[in-house]
């Protein structure tokens, strides 16, 4: 990820800087002795880390050399994953006190299974302790049991990590305060790019940026960069884009360069970030744990009722111009999605493209996207 945080506003820069470097102000914190615990996906519940007394920071390399996974994960498998798995046999997350990894997703707990398997051979000998978060997303009450006990587990080796007390109600409530006020300022921050004020890479590098900072940091510099934001409106057609979750800028960029922006999209990453606040009017690790069964993105939930209402009241957007369908390889699960938010997308008039390429490798993408976005101005003239 080549991005320049000199070139930035004063405000913009430390957002930046954060989403560049991923895991420097983890190394920071374990520098100056706190405790830090790394988390893979977005199904993991960061506040019972922050009330634990630990840092949390998100896994989530974008870039790097995955072949280290060969020997244990196949050459097709998510590459995300095999860039985690990679990067930790290196050591790279030495300074991490335990790694979370949740099993919702198939490619994260074969993650889970090939560190352990890693160990087991001595591939590794030193990093993080993993801990397997079991979380079953289909909603029934079964699954909530379930997952509300494996929820009560991570919560008291998180506390032994800490050094907290197990039964301090004060301190997951004040962590639920935190993360809901992050959520707020998220939810301003699209209001402002769907407004126009704000471009959709820089919205997405902000939005990750909190991902990778300590959680007072980074309201402290969300903020910052709201309040002195300036940024002329955008100009050019209005995209919403669909698929894989878009974990780098460098799609929106291209978008960009083409003359349109996204202004959103169905990814934990951007436009869903903030979802939903946690509920206050209950026992807070009951509060918290539901919200990660329920309310955010994930592949395995079923039904996904919050999922498939946010995709029509973004469909159902007036001034949208086209969609964007972002399924590069080696992805074998949003695309089972794809035929029906494709008649979605068609019956409600709005043109489409299907990006079969990785953005951060955009040999033939560019032109690509150019040729789709030249037609629609004229869409819009017509309309």
């Amino acid at each position: 990820m080549t991005l320049d945080a000199s070139t930035e506003s004063s405000s913009y820069a430390p957002l930046l800087q954060a989403y560049t470097d991923r895991l420097g102000a983890a190394r920071a914190a374990a520098m100056q002795g706190r405790k830090v615990v790394g988390y893979v996906g977005n199904t993991v519940p960061v506040e019972l880390i922050a009330a634990a007394g630990c840092m949390p920071v998100r896994i989530a390399p974008a870039q790097g050399d995955p072949s280290a996974a060969d020997a244990l994960i196949e050459s097709f498998a998510d590459t995300d994953m095999r860039l985690i798995f990679s990067q930790y046999c290196a050591g790279a997350y030495d300074m991490l006190d335990l790694l979370v990894i949740p099993r919702s997703t198939e490619s994260q707990h074969k993650l889970y299974l090939a560190l352990r398997e890693a160990w087991r051979i001595g591939r590794v000998t030193r990093g993080p302790a993993l801990r397997l978060y079991d979380i079953l997303h289909t909603q029934r009450e079964t699954s909530r049991v379930y997952g509300l006990a494996r929820t009560a587990e991570l919560w008291q080796q998180l506390c032994a990590i800490g050094g907290t007390r197990a039964d301090d109600q004060a301190a997951l409530r004040d962590a639920i305060a935190l993360t809901n006020h992050t959520r707020t300022l998220l939810h301003t921050l699209q209001q402002r790019r769907h407004a126009g004020m704000v471009c959709g890479s820089r919205a997405l590098v902000a939005t990750g940026a909190t991902r990778f900072l300590p959680p007072q940091q980074a309201q402290a510099a969300l903020q910052a960069w709201l309040a002195a934001a300036e940024a002329a409106p955008a100009q050019g057609p209005r995209l919403l884009a669909l698929g894989c979750p878009l974990d780098h800028a460098s799609l929106h960029r291209l978008v960009e360069q083409a003359g349109a922006g996204i202004v959103a999209e169905d990814d934990e990453w951007g436009a869903r970030a903030a979802g939903t606040p946690i509920a206050t009017d209950r026992e807070p690790l009951q509060a918290i744990f539901e919200h990660y069964w329920r309310d955010v993105p994930c592949v395995r939930l079923h039904p996904d009722i919050v999922g498939r209402a946010w995709f029509e009241h973004a469909l159902g957007d007036p001034t949208l111009d086209g969609v964007l369908f972002y399924l590069p390889p080696p992805d074998d699960i949003h695309g089972w999605a794809f035929p029906a938010q494709r008649d979605q997308v068609e019956a409600a008039g709005l043109p489409w493209i299907l990006v079969r390429e990785d953005a951060r490798q955009p040999i033939a993408l560019a032109a690509q996207l150019q040729a789709f976005i030249a037609t629609l101005p004229a869409r819009r003239a017509a309309t």
